[in-house]
């Protein structure tokens, strides 16, 4: 087997994987949002942080039921996809991904990415812990 082609060849930087919520359900659970996100940026610099390392390496092994040995080359490295410490997503990236989808007909209409993203929630979060 040989690669043909990475995705980065095409899009650059990926950002295939965020969170989403509807404005009403955020309105109606706003705080909870927010200890939510404080929870998982807290969660998201341990794993990233290298003196948790091992440990790590270990909760994934269990987790995906792989040898820690199999995984430990490339989780939380940087041949692993890149984690901000903070959780922000890169929305120039999704903007890029969203309207390269949509140049090759994958997705219709014009999708704005600023016009739905509320990253002041992942701030409010942040704060609390710095």
């Amino acid at each position: 087997m040989r690669v043909l082609f990475r995705v980065r060849a095409a899009l650059v930087v990926t950002a295939l994987s965020f969170w989403v919520m509807r404005a009403d359900f955020i309105a109606a659970n706003r705080s909870v949002v927010i200890d939510l996100l404080e929870d998982y940026v807290r969660a998201t610099r341990w794993f990233l942080d290298p003196t948790n390392r091992t440990e790590a390496i270990n909760i994934i092994a269990r987790f995906t039921k792989q040898p820690p040995e199999r995984i430990s080359d490339f989780v939380f490295t940087t041949k692993d996809f890149y984690r901000s410490p903070d959780v922000l997503p890169d929305f120039a990236a999704i903007q890029k991904n969203i309207d390269a989808q949509r140049e090759i007909g994958l997705i219709r209409g014009d999708i704005r990415i600023a016009d739905h993203a509320e990253p002041e929630l992942l701030r409010a979060a942040t704060l609390r812990i710095k």
